[in-house]
């Protein structure tokens, strides 16, 4: 005696449904696409010089972001040379130190022109951030 139920089991799938496969490989693909666009911080990307010898500091420090365009950002606002002198006396007033963070690709020169306005505005620290 044969059941009906195991008729069909023997002549294979009739019928296969392919919308579930394109709902989850379309899940799959989101998920892809949206951890590759998180996986990069936003702002603008820097390639910082490698050191031998570096400390850790503290996060009261007041960042200055130079670009391989030689843009100076901060916390990501582009600045002016006023907007820089303005931040930089800022800092002062409160005793924070500033930290530069350079480009690898950046000229010396480019640098130096930033901490030497930040040490004629009143800074007594400041500090560049390498790898």
């Amino acid at each position: 005696m044969r059941l009906k139920g195991r008729l069909d089991l023997e002549h294979g799938i009739k019928q296969f449904e392919i919308i579930p496969l394109i709902n989850i490989i379309f899940l799959l693909l989101l998920f892809i696409i949206f951890s590759l666009i998180f996986q990069s911080g936003p702002g603008t990307r820097v390639k910082l010089p490698k050191s031998a010898v570096g400390s850790s500091l503290k996060n009261e420090n007041i960042e200055l972001l130079i670009t391989a365009d030689n843009s100076v950002y901060f916390y990501g606002d582009s600045l002016t040379v006023s907007g820089l002198d303005t931040v930089l006396k800022e800092a002062a007033k409160r005793n924070q130190p500033v930290l530069i963070k350079a480009d690898k690709s950046v000229a010396l020169s480019k640098v130096t022109q930033i901490w030497d306005k930040a040490r004629s505005a009143g800074i007594t620290q400041v500090n560049i951030l390498s790898n």
